[in-house]
């Protein structure tokens, strides 16, 4: 199975078709409808019906109702098959929903439930309105993405920074740039947790200027101040780095600039979240909570305060 894709395939037994009583009597394609599936009568003669059902959950940006997978299946190759049907619900076998999509091979399922599992089957119809049984199940659930931050402001000067993405396992994800002066220097595409790595380039101009990095369909906004407006500007920081034990903690770093002069704190990483002081303006502070780190393992991400990098490195157990 590769990364990200979350692929399932499944076969249709060879069934003989049925016809389906008691269904919703309308539908037009495309749109969802509430129904339950009744059995019926078999019909003369045995069509063999032989589908591959693939799933790819995607996430779309958003609140609530905003997942989506798309499925695909192989084509049957009986001259009167006139359409497929999709059915899924939130309890195997137990289908509350179906739509009706038409002869095609390749239908994305809309508006469900972020982190809720679906199941999905699949029939195929033929002219006469009959319906095959069920193909075998697959079943998904929506993949869900955060981000540490969604913005940074830097200097006029050259800088960098780091995003946290958290995914669940298999979840892929991609990050990418909306300007040239803003660039992904490592971590453009990634699968479950992972970090982007970004670069921005000194700005020439006496404008302000501002870009995107689309994460994991999240939008982190960069902004950058021209020459003239950060030429009063100077940041430094308390310390460049950090070592603390293995148990949750806290820690804090002192931001010095000018009074007006803007700036932002960023996390690198999930397990450390910054709690105050994710901006400011003139001189002030930054507090991070750390989680406890349950491995043997040591492990060390980076903030971003003001253009500047803290490191925070964590013993093992």
């Amino acid at each position: 199975m590769k990364s990200g894709n979350m692929n399932w395939t499944n076969y249709f037994r060879s069934t003989p078709w049925s016809t389906t009583r008691n269904r919703v009597a309308s539908m037009t394609d495309g749109t969802v409808v509430q129904s339950r599936r009744c059995g019926g009568q078999g019909m003369p003669g045995l069509w063999a019906l032989l589908l591959c059902l693939l799933i790819f959950p995607l996430f779309l940006p958003g609140a609530g109702y905003c997942a989506q997978a798309t499925l695909a299946w192989n084509p049957n190759t009986e001259a009167n098959v006139t359409g497929y049907k999709v059915y899924y619900g939130t309890t195997s076998r137990d289908y509350d929903w179906f739509v009706d999509v038409g002869k095609v091979t390749t239908y994305t399922v809309a508006n469900l439930t972020d982190g809720v599992r679906y199941y999905f089957a699949a029939t195929a119809y033929d002219s006469s309105s009959n319906e095959s049984a069920y193909s075998e199940e697959v079943s998904s659930s929506a993949c869900t993405y955060s981000i540490s931050a969604t913005s940074a402001s830097y200097t006029s000067s050259a800088n960098s920074g780091s995003v946290a993405v958290t995914a669940p396992t298999g979840c892929s994800w991609t990050a990418t740039s909306s300007a040239s002066w803003l660039t992904v220097a490592s971590g453009n595409t990634g699968s479950g947790n992972g970090t982007v790595r970004y670069s921005v380039a000194a700005n020439t101009s006496t404008s302000l200027r501002t870009a995107t990095i689309t994460i994991a369909g999240r939008t982190f906004t960069v902004t950058q101040q021209g020459t003239s407006s950060a030429t009063s500007c100077t940041y430094s920081v308390a310390a460049a780095n950090v070592t603390v034990p293995a148990s949750a903690t806290t820690a804090s770093v002192r931001v010095t600039t000018q009074t007006g002069c803007s700036w932002t704190a960023t996390s690198g990483a999930s397990w450390l979240r910054i709690t105050s002081g994710s901006t400011g303006s003139g001189s002030g502070s930054v507090t991070i909570s750390i989680a406890a780190n349950t491995s043997r393992t040591s492990r060390s991400t980076t903030v971003t305060i003001a253009g500047r990098s803290f490191t925070v490195t964590q013993r093992g157990i």
